[in-house]
């Protein structure tokens, strides 16, 4: 049943860890996940929970694994969080920039200041491998469907 969490029919998930503490245990479902049942999962906002008990230890082997992570563009946009959003971007294997827009008044999307921010501390290179990324995984989930 779990095909039913995944996007449009294909094989990736976007995944949200709890903001509670995180455990050895649920570090191996999300290896499970994408290692053992071939899902493509992608951690949304990871950078949230930095402050959660567990967070390093488990967020170290998840890093570790065929899997994306999505970073806020706010995340990116506010200086007291920014080093440790980019910090996460340059150790993904799969980097993705993400909006969390919820609306256009209170939380705009805000991607192109995003993109300027990445371009500019971590290189126009590091930006093409995060556009060419998303396009690979839109190419594999299409020809998927």
């Amino acid at each position: 049943m779990l095909d039913q969490l995944c996007m449009n029919g294909t094989n990736t998930m976007l995944l949200e860890m709890p903001f509670t503490p995180w455990t050895a245990k649920q570090g191996e479902e999300v290896a499970s996940l994408c290692l053992d049942c071939g899902y493509r999962v992608i951690l949304a906002h990871p950078e949230r929970f930095a402050r959660i008990p567990g967070y390093w230890d488990t967020m170290e082997r998840l890093i570790a694994l065929p899997i994306g992570l999505q970073i806020n563009a706010e995340s990116l946009l506010h200086i007291r969080t920014r080093k440790f959003a980019l910090e996460l971007l340059e150790s993904a294997t799969f980097p993705f920039l993400g909006s969390d827009c919820h609306n256009l008044s209170t939380r705009p999307p805000r991607l192109e200041n995003a993109r300027k921010v990445v371009a500019r501390k971590l290189g126009k290179g590091m930006l093409e491998r995060m556009d060419a990324e998303a396009r690979s995984w839109v190419q594999i989930n299409e020809r998927a469907q």
